[in-house]
């Protein structure tokens, strides 16, 4: 009898507490929410933006130490890309649209609950489209190099504690180097810049919207230089 009174006293100071209730600090409350990303990859007369974002949509898959909750992953953008020399002439521009099927882990530990993508990167097909002059010597070469496929970026690991019910946050631009830039040239760099909004229990009334997509850059005009004609 003694433990039992124990037992609702404690109920009752965790119900006390204000947005808590038992439910929301189990391991096995759904969460709810988005991360999202945006990666940019830049060099002289290159830019490239894209935005990724994983919402979470559907039933978690309880496991014994957290859950994995399925999400929508999807990826817009757009680019453009420069380069001439004394007989040649390349101009291009692009946009990226594609979307697959993520899910995300929350693994709970004694100090932290780890939230990261568990599933193998997603690969969109034929995301990237646009077009892609190339000119030597005055004439026009097939295009060759689009469209092209675009990868799932892996968003670095959110580490909250582990009685959190809401996790609201931008983290620092993180270096990628060049690869998630289509076209890019040897000399390009990237940042990707994550921001998320997740919860569960009562929380999950509280959740944002994700930002809109990033602006796209300007695009410049796709003209050959003076001494370059372009043959169609």
């Amino acid at each position: 009898m003694r433990l039992t009174r124990v037992a609702v006293v404690c109920a009752f100071l965790v119900l006390g507490l204000p947005g808590i209730t038992l439910a929301q600090v189990t391991v096995a409350t759904p969460w709810a929410g988005w991360v999202q990303c945006l990666l940019t990859v830049q060099a002289p007369l290159y830019n490239h933006r894209e935005t990724q974002t994983w919402r979470l949509n559907g039933t978690p898959t309880i496991l014994s130490g957290g859950q994995t909750v399925p999400a929508l992953w999807t990826v817009v953008g757009e680019g453009w890309f420069q380069k001439s020399g004394p007989s040649f002439y390349e101009t291009a521009q692009w946009s990226v649209n594609g979307q697959g099927a993520a899910t995300i882990g929350f693994t709970f530990h004694a100090d932290r609950i780890t939230i990261q993508k568990t599933n193998a990167q997603l690969v969109a097909r034929a995301a990237v489209t646009g077009s892609d002059i190339v000119t030597v010597n005055g004439v026009r070469m097939p295009q060759g190099t689009l469209p092209r496929d675009t990868g799932e970026y892996s968003f670095p690991k959110i580490e909250p504690v582990p009685t959190v019910t809401r996790v609201t946050a931008t983290g620092p631009a993180v270096p990628i180097g060049s690869i998630y830039g289509p076209l890019a040239p040897g000399n390009a760099t990237g940042t990707a810049t994550c921001s998320w909004d997740l919860a569960r229990g009562s929380d999950v009334s509280a959740l944002t919207q994700p930002p809109a997509v990033a602006p796209t850059p300007q695009r410049r005009p796709p003209a050959p230089p003076a001494n370059i004609t372009v043959v169609r």
